[in-house]
């Protein structure tokens, strides 16, 4: 058996959008991979999700 993971490095230039970012990947099952960090004009904060673990963890309103 393989632990397969996507990573993800989310950006953004503020830190309101960069949390409501990660909030949404969060939503969708993926995980905080580090701490958030500032480099250059831009947030960044690393997200993972293991394969074959995509599921919503809350109903949305885009879930109808």
């Amino acid at each position: 058996m393989t632990n397969a993971f996507s990573f993800n490095l989310i950006t953004s230039e503020t830190a309101t959008d960069l949390s409501q970012t990660v909030n949404e990947h969060l939503a969708d099952g993926w995980r905080l991979f580090g701490k958030p960090f500032w480099g250059g004009d831009h947030l960044y904060q690393a997200v993972i999700l293991k394969k074959g673990s995509r599921k919503r963890l809350r109903k949305t309103t885009e879930d109808g």
